[in-house]
């Protein structure tokens, strides 16, 4: 069995094949959305490429700089969203109270799986 990371499933072709292989998915979302779905997608794919995006770092005092790839900060990435889950469950902890407690997930039925994504106003 390979492994396959989300790298891979990133590249261009792969990522053409999947919109393509669920389009019908796609077209229950209105027109916005589907530009932030894909700039979601692209900056992910390209998370940490110098060729997208980068910062370059000088020393005021000598002629040394240095290049620094630029990140997503998607939590879709799987690098930058890992930082931003360990944030948000650092933040979330130091809320919580020193107590004993039950955690308790609410689903919906799958047949109304697309009404908070369609009608976001309702939430």
């Amino acid at each position: 069995m390979t492994t396959i990371t989300l790298k891979d499933i990133l590249t261009n072709d792969n990522l053409k094949a999947f919109f393509k292989h669920h389009f019908k998915f796609f077209l229950n979302f209105p027109k916005s959305f589907l530009h932030f779905i894909k700039s979601t997608l692209v900056a992910a794919q390209n998370c940490r490429e110098f060729a997208f995006a980068k910062s370059v770092f000088s020393c005021p005092t000598c002629s040394h700089y240095t290049f620094r790839p630029v990140t997503c900060k998607s939590k879709f990435c799987s690098s930058c969203g890992k930082i931003y889950a360990e944030k948000w469950a650092h933040k979330l902890s130091s809320q919580l109270i020193d107590k004993k407690h039950k955690h308790m997930i609410f689903t919906l039925p799958k047949e109304i799986w697309n009404y908070p994504i369609i009608k976001r106003d309702l939430l």
